[in-house]
């Protein structure tokens, strides 16, 4: 409206356009990050002979001149990896990625609540607008009625909320919902805990396929034993 204010939709759509940039930049950072450093090749590390995550290969028959040169040691791991570990690399770059986008998906909108902060912010803002008050006006229902609003002149309330000022939102977007001023660094813990999580459940489905295992097994001794007598 040409009076440097906006209502509380404008605002919404103003801290959506600046999370997108973000958002896709990280995502550019994190793909490009994959292809630089595998996930199950070579770890991290001087010295490093396993891969720093999600388990895999033991690569301890590389050459250990190959420590000493990341380049090298990048070729010499590709050489040296089965097909079964290209295709697990594939597999786990794919999985980092997708957790990756859930993570930007669901952080803001699902873990810091961002909808309902900023309706918070909005709504406790000393809003100089209107004296913080809404307020009404007859338009016409030209629009609803037609030709016929000329006639009857049919007029309607129309409520506008008070605009917010940029000075009056830093003010309560500092004290509650500082999440803004460090976006990056929030989605980077939110993906961290996400990647804790992910190799947790690997773990446990680990562990819960081998005592499935041996129950099995323990079942079909029994059963032989069974069937023997």
């Amino acid at each position: 409206d040409g009076d440097g204010l906006i209502d509380e939709t404008e605002m919404n759509s103003c801290i959506e356009l600046a999370l997108a940039p973000v958002h896709r930049a990280l995502e550019e950072v994190v793909a490009l990050s994959l292809e630089v450093c595998p996930a199950r090749t070579i770890g991290l590390g001087k010295g490093a002979k396993t891969p720093w995550f999600m388990g895999g290969d033991d690569m301890s028959s590389l050459d250990s001149s190959a420590s000493n040169n990341p380049s090298a040691a990048s070729n010499l791991s590709s050489n040296k990896l089965s097909w079964r570990s290209r295709r697990a690399e594939l597999k786990t770059r794919a999985l980092l990625l997708k957790t990756f986008r859930a993570t930007l998906a669901r952080h803001f909108r699902d873990q810091v609540e961002t909808p309902h902060r900023l309706r918070c912010l909005y709504a406790w803002a000393e809003k100089g607008h209107q004296n913080n008050k809404i307020d009404s006006i007859h338009v016409d229902a030209s629009e609803d009625w037609g030709a016929a609003s000329s006639i009857v002149g049919k007029k309607r309330y129309v409520e506008l909320e008070p605009k917010i000022s940029y000075m009056e939102f830093r003010k309560e977007q500092g004290r509650h919902f500082p999440h803004l001023d460090k976006m990056g660094e929030e989605i980077a813990m939110s993906f961290k805990e996400d990647l804790w999580v992910l190799q947790g459940k690997q773990r446990q489905n680990k562990e819960l396929k081998r005592q499935c295992f041996y129950f099995l097994l323990g079942v079909s001794i029994v059963d032989l034993g069974i069937g023997m007598v």
